[in-house]
């Protein structure tokens, strides 16, 4: 005999559904004292019919999935990302005024008439540039962040 056949399984549907005789109840009942494989089988047959004798609630199924894919959804721009973003430019470009001397080798009063050269001569330019870089590098920052 295998380990997971019984001759009695195929009648543990009807011993749980009561259709069975008097007799072949009470063998019934004393072969379940002794075989794991029919004890599982009757649990299995009582668990399904707990389950189904449940209440079901009308779109509850719907609810759980229409959760599950806010949880997934993109998450959108918000202010917070915007005012993150501008702390990011305002970091990063501190951060590069301050570390440009040591890169360049150039003592930090000089560093100031070369500034206000560059400055003046390409403000817009510099700015927009700075600008761009500095939210689209924030952008992706926050969304790889995001992602984790």
């Amino acid at each position: 005999m295998r380990m997971n056949s019984c001759r009695f399984k195929d009648r543990i549907n009807a011993y749980q559904l009561g259709l069975c005789s008097d007799e072949e109840r009470r063998e019934l009942a004393r072969h379940l004292k002794h075989c794991p494989v029919c004890q599982k089988e009757l649990a299995l047959l009582k668990m399904i019919e707990r389950e189904l004798s449940e209440p079901s609630t009308i779109g509850a199924i719907e609810d759980r999935i229409l959760l599950h894919l806010r949880e997934l959804r993109e998450p959108t721009l918000t202010l917070i990302d915007l005012a993150a973003a501008l702390l990011y430019c305002g970091l990063f470009i501190t951060g590069g005024l301050l570390i440009l001397p040591i890169i360049i080798h150039l003592p930090f009063h000089q560093l100031g008439n070369l500034l206000s050269t560059l400055i003046l001569n390409n403000i817009t330019i510099l700015f927009g540039i700075g600008i761009i870089f500095g939210i689209a590098s924030s952008i992706y920052s926050l969304r790889l962040v995001g992602e984790y």
